[in-house]
């Protein structure tokens, strides 16, 4: 499915019933919502799934300009509340678990729980390459 933000449509998929406890996946950078594949059999039926092709990734838009982790941050919480997302667990890998990270710092009240893989902590107070 397309959403329309006001930086372009951003391409998503969901699984499961949206009843159930929410997680959305971002992909890496050079990935796009096919990196999860192999998560979906295996969540789907006690989670509602939200795959997300991040700009320039995907079926999503291609931006004319630099979008910084916030626009992206806010196409996403635009997002969730279309779909009537009130919290969710984020999980992002590499890119995605910084702006997963982001999505945490801006907006915690929509956060249960943050999952990431193969992305260092970038906030200062948990990011030891600050001290610098």
């Amino acid at each position: 499915m397309k959403f329309k933000t006001e930086e372009g449509f951003i391409y998503y998929e969901t699984y499961g019933e949206i009843e159930n406890p929410v997680i959305m996946f971002l992909h890496a950078l050079g990935a796009d919502h096919h990196m999860f594949d192999g998560q979906v059999d295996r969540f789907k039926y006690d989670y509602y799934l939200i795959l997300v092709d991040l700009p320039w990734h995907g079926m999503s838009y291609i931006p004319d300009r630099h979008l910084d982790f916030d626009e992206v941050c806010k196409s996403l919480f635009a997002l969730l509340e279309n779909l009537g997302i009130d919290k969710m667990i984020i999980s992002g890998t590499s890119l995605g678990g910084y702006i997963a990270q982001y999505f945490a710092f801006i907006y915690p009240s929509k956060i249960i729980a943050l999952h990431l893989d193969g992305s260092h902590p970038m906030h200062y107070k948990f990011n030891f390459l600050s001290v610098f």
